[in-house]
């Protein structure tokens, strides 16, 4: 069964009364060659690879929630006290520019966080060895609907279409996968003007105050420490970069988390890990909030 279209399904009641409670549920897109747009959107080549995985580009609401979560706003609630990190200029006496990061307080409702579903698309083969696009399967129970309702969304958001697979209706023939979520740059020295090409839309894309504070701190990560791995995150990991000093790695967010998260896995293992697993505290050696003591406890970290 295909369900065509890219408005937001809210049941599955009406679409899913053929298949047996409990069933294992493949969503994916059967038709690849018509959509090689939206796969170049979504990330992928416009000819993908069986057993290439990603998590999609975030292009609307669906995908956007897939990669960077969400937050719950309380407004029964009262307001609380929140910053704001920003960039400060100003103007000394000989006219010297100077700049750094300002936390500006404000009022908000509070907010919980909900985490992203972080769900990755894999191409594979049916027995035909025709290339498909799949995420990994989901029991068809009560318990899943809110995660299959998500799955179907974001298929009919990225592609139109989203088509309902289970081991009656279609099976798969399953290949090793490789991640296609970092670009590694070349090995040796990483100079910040070499790096800065990489990540100026990035920076571009945060504006005149949030982009400079970024800026500050990824020349900390590669100026005042040296890595010797290098990765820029791509399609949903956009945002993200990843710097390898020795046996420790530093993930930096720009955007989502506001934080740097600190590993102790060597770049192959971290590499393969979902945004879900990276975002887990469970997983994380550290998690350096941005905040004012930041560049400390950077600093701290590599004593």
């Amino acid at each position: 069964m295909v369900l065509v279209g890219r408005t937001r399904l809210r049941s599955l009641k009406r679409h899913f009364d053929y298949v047996t409670p409990g069933e294992p549920v493949v969503i994916g897109l059967t038709d690849l060659v018509e959509h090689r747009e939206d796969l170049l959107a979504a990330g992928f080549a416009a000819e993908p690879e069986p057993g290439e995985r990603l998590l999609p580009t975030a292009i609307g609401p669906a995908s956007t929630f897939n990669a960077e979560g969400d937050w719950k706003v309380h407004r029964d609630r009262p307001m609380e006290t929140a910053y704001r990190e920003i960039n400060w200029e100003w103007q000394l006496w000989d006219g010297t520019w100077m700049s750094d990061t300002c936390y500006q307080p404000y009022q908000r409702y509070p907010r919980t966080r909900i985490e992203a579903p972080a769900v990755e698309l894999e191409v594979q083969r049916d027995p035909g060895g025709i290339p498909l696009l799949t995420v990994d399967p989901l029991d068809f129970v009560a318990s899943n609907e809110v995660a299959l309702l998500h799955r179907i969304n974001l298929f009919r958001e990225l592609f139109g279409e989203a088509a309902v697979l289970t081991e009656d209706l279609g099976h798969y023939v399953r290949v090793e996968t490789r991640q296609l979520n970092w670009e590694l740059l070349p090995p040796g020295e990483m100079p910040w003007p070499q790096l800065q090409t990489h990540v100026k839309p990035l920076i571009d894309a945060m504006g005149e105050r949030k982009g400079p504070v970024a800026t500050r701190r990824l020349k900390v990560l590669t100026q005042e420490f040296q890595p010797d791995v290098v990765a820029v995150g791509r399609a949903g990991f956009s945002g993200y970069l990843a710097f390898g000093y020795g046996e420790v790695y530093v993930m930096e967010s720009l955007y989502y988390g506001n934080a740097t998260y600190v590993f102790g896995s060597d770049w192959e293992e971290l590499s393969k890990l979902s945004k879900a697993e990276i975002l887990n505290d469970e997983l994380q050696q550290d998690r350096i909030v941005h905040r004012e003591s930041w560049e400390n406890e950077i600093r701290e970290l590599f004593s």
